[in-house]
């Protein structure tokens, strides 16, 4: 069953300049951050940004084979479970990424990606898929 407070605010955005090229905020802030700050009584879920909406749009949950990764960073457990949820419902590899401060890494991931798909030509159905070994039961 899917957690959905009342009060989550799943921000997608990323603070980029109009050229794509640079963030508006970055490295010791984050557009997440920023959310969290102007809806105090929101719970702030950073996801879903570092993917092209074409990828969203033609429901590309794998490429090449493998689930395209979506990170996620919040501050709230509860609500990142739902989080997590729902990315895997939505059929892709959910990774968290830790606490909503981590969206200052999470944001220029998008810029990475457009960069990637816009300026090098890999166009716009590309996405990051995390490589890892499989936990153990006990972990």
């Amino acid at each position: 069953m899917l957690f959905h407070p009342s009060n989550l605010a799943v921000n997608v955005t990323n603070p980029i300049t109009p050229d794509h090229r640079a963030l508006t905020i970055g490295h010791t802030d984050s557009g997440g951050e920023e959310i969290a700050r102007q809806f105090p009584s929101a719970t702030v879920v950073k996801a879903f940004n570092a993917i092209f909406a074409e990828v969203y749009a033609a429901q590309n949950t794998q490429i090449g084979g493998r689930a395209v990764t979506v990170f996620f960073a919040g501050d709230d457990p509860q609500a990142k479970a739902g989080v997590r949820e729902l990315i895997m419902t939505l059929g892709f590899d959910a990774v968290d990424a830790g606490l909503l401060a981590n969206a200052r890494y999470l944001e220029p991931l998008s810029l990475l990606n457009i960069h990637l798909g816009k300026v090098l030509g890999f166009g716009t159905q590309i996405g990051f898929s995390l490589l890892r070994k499989p936990k153990s039961p006990s972990q």
